[in-house]
């Protein structure tokens, strides 16, 4: 899709309107395969489609039959209009340092498209993608730039936090990257207000978290100091500060745990679209087919649809069958499955992305998480203060499940009964229950579980033949894990 084709032109104009695909389908009465491969430059919209599309999107009377024939043309004329009256017109591209894709992202449209909105309204001026290692914050973010990016004329700059181990190394980090001259006679913080003054400019802050205490009252600083600035931010946390708007990315859809799979309904699935695209990447011949989709469906259940994960054991398609894969799948697999030579050591593994996280921990948290791996099926509050509570003395259980909950760490989740429970990716639970191992701790941790689980037993056989007894068999239904 070139950026000045028409294609190119309704899927920035979309975005802007802060609609989806398939909303503008409905509106100008087209299925959402037409308008994919019209915005794809695939195809180009019939005359009639192309007078629905100046109609949706307002074109003025007099400037339609100028629009119509770009619609409808190979290229891209002037026709003769001037930059003002031709809004279809793509002017020349804001300054962008934002690095080049090597990959397609695949199953992020309805995310991109409600990020992009975020970016897109005025009031909302601090947009944080937050979620756990490994589930795409930083493509998602790029992508969402690369599409918010025209309407942002003085530049969209992308600042890679990762590398740097100092919070005093932001501020000359985004000087650097909006390309100002360093003065002397000011604060590094002082010259990018000074530069970027009214200017209409997005910055990208990529993998915040380890700088978090530092570096966003900066961000503050700067978003008061600069009208028209706006700032989206990669993390596993937000930075609670004003202003901030919040998005929290999800794993990719999966179908339902022991749900039938077939080539109909693989679209549906992201996930499975993901795992195919990374496999043909290093096996030309593989394709979904009626024989292997569910065991490739079971392979990116069994991953939680964490993006990482599904790219990372994709590409040992090239040594093995999906069945094999699938029998080879233990815990330790996924964790040290081996990424491409390029990418950083931190995306190499799962074990590498989850060890950043664990590693910003505070020891209490880091105590409480590998601790929480024994649980099966989830946990509650009280049954996390019941058995731990004695081993945890300078800060509550409950602000320590506060904090790992904020760090993305563990999900929080609402069951049909209305009760509050948390779980854990699977990816992280092993990873915790590996370290668990590691320490010496698995012991002391399962007796404590143990005895915990073993009162409540007792407990449940005596109120089982009382008055709450559909209360306690449903207690012990959600504990069966």
């Amino acid at each position: 899709m070139a950026d000045n084709s028409f294609g190119g032109w309704l899927k920035r104009r979309r975005i802007t309107q802060g609609w989806t695909q398939e909303q503008v389908s409905l509106q100008v009465n087209c299925s959402l395969s037409t308008l994919r491969k019209i915005e794809a430059d695939e195809r180009r919209p019939s005359v009639q489609l192309a007078e629905l599309f100046a109609e949706v999107f307002k074109i003025p009377v007099n400037e339609k039959p100028a629009f119509l024939k770009f619609a409808r043309s190979e290229g891209v004329s002037n026709f003769g209009l001037p930059d003002k009256e031709s809004p279809w017109r793509v002017s020349s591209p804001p300054r962008s340092n934002l690095p080049a894709s090597a990959t397609s992202l695949i199953g992020r449209e309805q995310e991109t498209a409600v990020v992009c909105e975020y970016l897109l309204q005025a009031k909302i001026r601090l947009v944080t993608l937050i979620g756990p290692p490994g589930i795409g914050k930083t493509r998602l973010s790029l992508e969402a730039a690369r599409e918010a990016s025209p309407n942002f004329p003085d530049g969209v700059f992308f600042i890679a936090l990762a590398p740097l181990e100092n919070v005093t190394l932001v501020a000359p980090a985004i000087l650097q990257a909006l390309g100002y001259v360093e003065d002397k006679d000011h604060s590094v913080q002082q010259q990018i207000i000074n530069g970027i003054g009214d200017k209409k400019i997005l910055l990208v802050l990529d993998n915040f978290e380890h700088l978090m205490d530092g570096a966003a009252p900066l961000v503050s600083s700067l978003l008061s100091a600069c009208s028209r600035l706006k700032v989206m931010v990669t993390s596993r946390e937000s930075l609670r500060v004003s202003g901030e708007w919040v998005y929290s990315v999800p794993t990719l859809n999966l179908p339902k745990e022991n749900a039938t799979v077939n080539m109909e309904t693989a679209p549906e699935f992201p996930a499975l679209t993901l795992f195919a695209e990374r496999a043909r990447a290093v096996r030309s011949d593989f394709v979904l087919t009626p024989d292997n989709i569910q065991t490739v469906s079971s392979i990116c259940t069994r991953l939680d649809g964490l993006p990482l994960a599904i790219e990372l054991i994709a590409a040992r398609i090239r040594l093995m069958s999906p069945q094999a894969l699938l029998e080879r799948l233990n815990d330790q697999f996924i964790l040290s499955a081996n990424g491409m030579r390029a990418d950083s050591a931190r995306q190499k593994t799962l074990e590498n992305a989850i060890g950043w996280s664990y590693d910003l921990l505070s020891p209490d948290e880091q105590k409480l998480l590998i601790r929480l791996s024994i649980f099966s099926g989830g946990f509650t509050l009280e049954a996390v203060e019941s058995i731990f509570s004695e081993l945890f003395i300078n800060k509550p259980i409950r602000d320590l499940i506060a904090s790992l909950l904020d760090k993305s760490l563990i999900r929080l989740t609402v069951n049909d009964l209305g009760e509050i429970r948390y779980d854990m990716l699977v990816t992280i639970q092993q990873f915790a229950l590996n370290y668990l191992h590691r320490i010496g701790g698995e012991s002391e941790t399962h007796n404590l579980h143990l005895a915990y689980f073993l009162a409540l037993a007792k407990q449940a056989d005596k109120e089982a033949h009382g008055p709450n007894q559909i209360e306690w068999m449903d207690r012990l239904t959600l504990e069966l894990g």
